[in-house]
Order: C-alpha cells, then structure tokens, then sequence
C-alpha cells in the first residue's frame, strides 16, 4: 500500500514538472535558469489539481443544475446512484489528498531556497 502511494506521488511529480519545463518554453515568467520558479509553478499546478479534485468531491454544475437528469440516470441504471456518488466522491478526495501531498517536497524546497537567498 505504501508503495503504490509513494509511486502515485513520484508519477505526480514527474508528470507535473514535466509540464512546467513544457510550459516555460511559451511562458516567460518560468525560466529553467531558477529553481524557485519551477518549484513554484510545479507546487501551484499540484495543488491546483488538488483542489479541483479534492472540494470536496461534489458533482458538476450540470448535474445540480438538472437534478431531473440525474434522476433519469439512476432510474436507468435501476438503482439509486448514492453508492456510486459516495464512491466518486471518496475516490476524488484521495486522490486531492494525495496530489497536495505531492505538492508539499517542492513548497518546501521553495521556502527552504527563498529563505537561503
């Protein structure tokens, strides 16, 4: 279990500064010259997704906006869509959980090198 966790957090990071360095050919606030940048925009964009994922766990604008819908899906599905809400939302604050966690070695790694210069 603890593997799969530390996996999931070493893909997350690896993913994500990949997109930085992606992102700082076309955005030039984002220089691969200074650390403090990378580690910003890669702690900014973790925790983006982390929060996107993680508030907490409530369903789409669509589906509040037409709870008729919904309830056409469930009678459809010949249950009533809880279970299946609860585990969405459950499975969405893990992985939230799990993203800020990502996100924490470089916010550290940002206040520890902001603090030295």
């Amino acid at each position: 279990m603890i593997f799969a966790v530390l996996k999931y957090l070493t893909v997350a990071n690896l993913l994500s500064a990949l997109t930085v360095v992606g992102l700082s050919f076309f955005i030039d606030a984002i220089t691969l010259a200074e650390p403090g940048n990378i580690l910003i925009a890669n702690t900014v964009l973790l925790w983006s997704f982390a929060y996107i994922l993680f508030a907490p766990g409530s369903p789409s604008h669509a589906v509040q906006s037409n709870p008729a819908a919904l309830k056409a899906d469930a009678s459809s599905l010949h249950t009533s869509g809880e279970a299946d809400r609860a585990r969405f939302k459950l499975e969405n604050t893990n992985t939230g959980m799990l993203l800020f966690i990502a996100g924490l070695p470089s916010f550290l790694a940002c206040l520890v090198l902001f603090l030295l210069l």
